[in-house]
């Protein structure tokens, strides 16, 4: 052991983890030599939350120029809701988990049948159609779901979606 200032600095790694747990249960945060960290280390810096105006006003816009579209929900991947345009009675919240695990089936189901990678999940019912497909930004740490009913082609609807991803990627990070 050696002191530096009022901290002793363990030199075997079995001491200095137990050091680290006795802090940890006083509830004291331990100072950066206690955790073997330089001191000029920076905390991490969390990403910037998209614009959820500029985002939700897109997507207005596009269910207005289609009238066969029922909702677009822009979600993150952990099942989050970041924006949502549809009609009433639509739960975003729930959209937005679905659209998550959609697209994690689709691209789980596309790397272990296929060995390949996923470009988009399409859902057929018999009023309509989804399709979920990644946001490509960055992170890749979005996805948006747009459903149309039976008005709208399953072929456009994928266009749009497409579209309307490659559009957002520019909004989120």
């Amino acid at each position: 052991m050696r002191l530096s200032g009022h901290v002793a600095v363990y030199d075997a790694p079995h001491i200095r983890r137990r050091e680290q747990f006795r802090l940890l249960q006083q509830r004291v945060p331990p100072t950066p030599s206690q955790v073997n960290m330089p001191s000029s280390s920076t905390p991490a810096v969390h990403p910037v939350e998209p614009d959820r105006q500029d985002i939700e006003a897109r997507l207005r816009g596009l269910l207005a120029q289609h009238q066969g579209l029922r909702f677009a929900c822009l979600g993150s991947v952990d099942g989050r809701v970041v924006a949502f345009v549809g009609e009433d009675g639509l739960s975003p919240q729930r959209l937005a988990a679905i659209t998550s695990s959609s697209l994690g089936l689709a691209e789980s189901f596309a790397r272990e049948s296929l060995r390949s990678r996923s470009l988009y999940g399409v859902v057929v019912a018999e009023h309509g159609a989804v399709v979920t497909v990644r946001v490509p930004s960055r992170s890749a740490r979005y996805a948006i779901s747009l459903a149309a009913d039976a008005r709208e082609t399953l072929a456009l609807l994928l266009r749009r979606a497409l579209d309307t991803s490659k559009a957002l990627a520019d909004l989120v990070p």
